[in-house]
């Protein structure tokens, strides 16, 4: 059965619903165009929830808060009256939502004429039967918009005239710090362990800040720096390691852990064919270090000696250290 949600009509263009009529004169049922809701941003949810919150907590502030959400209703409710000439609610119920209409005892077809409401609608004075009475047949393009584009634009510009330095870095240190995250998100390697760990410590971090609170945001905004860029580093590091050792993750994660980590014999020969040619030999080297001390294994009284050696081309440098415990 397709219902409002899923029919797509060309403005001002009923589509006829196969298998569906009208109950009161066995009319073919038509899906007219409606209206999209259109968008709402933060600011104009803040702004309904302030009226919403002014208006209390009595029985009459809730039919008030219900009549200023029946916008959307009551557009469908008139094109569907436009569309469909001696239609009556239980009608519009059938098309708009299926589900609140109970079929007689045998009838298992939720397209049939003979029925009642559901529950809900049989309350009296409920705000669908309220909004159903007031509403007069309108195609949607002879309606009023639900959404007025130029009205928002005017709010938006004198937001944009009026917003403080305070305001308006607040709200920039906010979007960027989000599109960061975003960015570095959606990498393919944000789901390696030590990397999805230091996303979760930023996301904790961005969690404790009240970013509708400068000072708030000032306070914290090195700690969120460090952790961006822990993050960054992190992300950065795991896709240069993925490009030399791609089929192993463990050892990348290893490795990202851990400056060094013991890699098993069987994959050493992968690891020395990053640092070899082609021939399979080790590059002439640029410089060559050796440090030479005290094995560990050598008694805590014994004398302690380090040495070390660089060789070049051009120099031979050599430093030692010779320590002698006192008993």
């Amino acid at each position: 059965m397709k219902t409002r949600s899923v029919i797509k009509a060309t403005e001002n263009e009923p589509v006829a619903l196969e298998g569906l009529y009208l109950i009161g004169n066995a009319a073919q049922m038509y899906s007219p165009s409606t209206q999209n809701q259109g968008v709402m941003t933060e600011d104009m949810l803040q702004e309904q929830e302030e009226i919403f919150f002014k208006l209390g907590e009595s029985e009459e502030a809730q039919k008030i808060r219900a009549r200023m959400q029946s916008g959307p209703l009551i557009s469908d409710m008139q094109a569907f009256k436009a569309a469909n000439e001696g239609c009556c609610l239980e009608d519009f119920v059938r098309w708009h939502s299926p589900r609140d209409w109970i079929p007689e005892d045998g009838e298992e077809d939720s397209k049939s004429r003979f029925g009642q409401l559901s529950q809900r609608f049989q309350i009296p004075g409920n705000l669908w039967q309220t909004c159903w009475n007031e509403s007069e047949p309108k195609n949607v393009v002879d309606q009023k918009p639900l959404f007025h584009f130029v009205k928002e634009a005017e709010k938006i510009l004198h937001y944009l005239e009026t917003i403080s330095p305070v305001e308006l870095t607040k709200q920039l240190i906010a979007v960027g710090f989000s599109t960061i995250y975003g960015s570095l998100e959606c990498q393919t390697v944000s789901s390696i362990p030590p990397v999805k760990t230091a996303f979760e410590k930023l996301t904790l971090k961005f969690r404790s800040v009240d970013w509708l609170d400068y000072e708030s945001i000032v306070e914290n905004i090195e700690n969120i720096q460090s952790a961006l860029a822990l993050v960054e580093v992190k992300v950065y590091q795991s896709k240069s390691l993925f490009l030399k050792f791609p089929n192993d993750p463990l050892l990348v994660s290893n490795l990202l852990r851990e400056d060094e980590t013991i890699v098993p014999i069987e994959k050493r020969e992968n690891i020395m064919s990053i640092f070899t040619n082609r021939q399979g030999k080790m590059p002439i080297p640029d410089a060559k270090e050796f440090i030479f001390k005290t094995s560990e294994e050598n008694n805590s009284l014994s004398p302690f000696f380090r040495m070390y050696l660089l060789a070049t081309d051009m120099e031979f440098r050599t430093a030692f250290s010779y320590v002698v415990p006192v008993e």
